[in-house]
């Protein structure tokens, strides 16, 4: 699968006028940074304690379960018995609970009920006195999320430079349909301006991911042509940008940030981080390279 055929110089994406950016780790935290909260908020409503299933010797069975079914892997469905990780106190669910891929999730929205189904039958088998509805599923994983700090302590720049410069800004993200409102709120809350609502493509409502090909960075594409003409030099902000250059350069974009603030994989392999968003320079990252938000900032005048 082959990319664009020559990345974006720094001249040319400081003409830019569309940045697009994920949500999950970039402009906001996701699941895995908050499922402590999560497994909070599901106790509370299900009125299971962690004292009782610790007297019971089961709290840790409890919690590799219910990881696995929250944060399933990625790329398939999987019965429960084939993941290492769920403990032998659980193994009796396997006939009834079955692991929907995370990606599937994030594909098609009619699977958010069976996957709160698979769900409320484990907490059942814990003796949860209730079951989860689905808004009070909704609260506990999407509720906790928060935005990115330092994307915040500069949004009042960022805001200048969109005006100054006649940028508009987007969402393309992995994301549970089911989710939309609530990243929403998140963005209207903490990055009030920012983003451009009508520019947010959420994979859960298309049926198709970042992975699987050029069509779901086509969309974005073909929103932003309709409401105001021809993307100039796009530019797309990613904590795993690698995994999706040849994808997103199929559909024509030439320019890429590689950035995140959660999670430890932005930094391993050579990404920005955290409080280097202002830094952060075009992928390939490189510690010399010219930063991209800081000369857009500069050329707005900011």
């Amino acid at each position: 699968m082959e990319g664009p055929e020559q990345l974006a110089t720094l001249e040319e994406a400081l003409r830019t006028n569309l940045i697009l950016f994920d949500y999950g780790r970039v402009l906001g935290t996701q699941i895995e940074d908050v499922l402590d909260s999560t497994t909070e908020r599901v106790l509370n409503y299900t009125e299971l304690t962690q004292n009782t299933l610790k007297t019971q010797g089961r709290w840790d069975s409890f919690q590799d379960g219910l990881r696995l079914l929250i944060i399933p892997p990625g790329l398939v469905s999987e019965a429960v018995d084939d993941r290492a990780a769920v403990s032998s106190a659980s193994r009796h669910l396997t006939e009834q609970l079955q692991v929907i891929g995370r990606l599937d999730l994030h594909r098609y929205a009619q699977l958010f009920e069976r996957w709160l189904d698979n769900i409320n039958t484990y907490l059942r088998a814990y003796g949860a006195v209730r079951v989860l509805s689905r808004p009070q599923f909704e609260e506990a994983y999407f509720g906790p999320l928060t935005p990115n700090p330092w994307i915040k302590e500069k949004l009042s720049d960022l805001l200048r430079l969109k005006a100054r410069l006649n940028i508009r800004c987007g969402v393309i993200s992995n994301f549970e349909a089911a989710g939309r409102p609530w990243m929403l709120r998140l963005l209207r809350e903490h990055l009030a301006g920012l983003i451009d609502e009508d520019l947010v493509i959420i994979t859960g409502e298309e049926g198709v991911v970042k992975g699987d090909g050029p069509g779901v960075f086509e969309m974005a594409l073909r929103s932003f042509r309709r409401r105001y003409g021809e993307p100039v030099s796009p530019v797309f902000v990613d904590d795993q940008v690698n995994r999706y250059v040849p994808n997103a350069g199929r559909a024509g974009i030439r320019a890429f940030v590689h950035y995140g603030f959660a999670g430890a994989d932005t930094k391993a392999t050579g990404g920005f981080y955290g409080r280097e968003f202002e830094i952060a320079a075009l992928y390939p990252s490189a510690a010399k390279g010219v930063p991209l938000f800081r000369s857009l900032l500069q050329k707005s005048g900011v």
